[in-house]
Order: structure tokens, then C-alpha cells, then sequence
């Protein structure tokens, strides 16, 4: 991994300066609302730093300093549960867990 390159994932993107990794959210048109994919990709992105040995921090926060996040998107988990989808629900619960710990 070439360390000077941005990481590109569809709405966060990251960087490194020295051993900082920065996590920036940037669907700020929907508040950076979590919701499934979304966290995915905040995920991926955290595990990206993770992984990188140099990485000693990793700073997460919005784009254009201008939403952190509005939290979950409850619609998507009301419609879950509407069309019975309790495993993907689960999973995206759990997914919410461990992105907070």
C-alpha cells in the first residue's frame, strides 16, 4: 500500500499524514447518515488503517467539517423488519456495535 496515495471507497475516503490515518465521511448531502453500506464502508476504511502497521491513530469525521454523522437511518432498519429480514437486520446492528467499540 503506497502510503501517500488516498484511499478512494464510494463515500469515505482516507489518507494518511505520518502515522495518523484520516477517515473522512463524505455523504454529507444525507448528513452522513449511517446505513448499511455506509457503515460497511466506514469499516473497510478503518480496517484499512488498521491493518497498516504505521498507522498509530485513526481520525474519523465529515468531509467539509460540516455534519459528523445524524446517526442511523431508522428507515432502513423499520423496513427490515417490515419484509421480516431479521438476519440482515442483526447484522447491521452488529455492524453499528462494532464500529463504536
Amino acid at each position: 500500500m503506497d502510503r501517500h496515495n488516498r484511499r478512494h471507497m464510494y463515500d469515505v475516503h482516507g489518507r494518511n499524514s505520518g502515522r495518523l490515518g484520516i477517515l473522512k465521511l463524505n455523504k454529507e448531502y444525507r448528513f452522513n447518515t449511517l446505513t448499511p453500506s455506509f457503515a460497511h464502508e466506514i469499516s473497510r476504511g478503518i480496517g484499512s488503517f488498521y491493518e497498516d502497521r504505521l498507522t498509530r491513530a485513526i481520525y474519523v469525521g465529515p468531509e467539509k467539517d460540516e455534519h459528523w454523522c445524524n446517526g442511523t437511518d431508522f428507515r432502513t432498519i423499520l423496513h427490515m423488519k417490515k419484509e421480516a429480514n431479521y438476519g440482515s437486520l442483526a447484522d447491521y446492528l452488529t455492524q453499528l456495535y462494532q464500529l463504536q467499540t
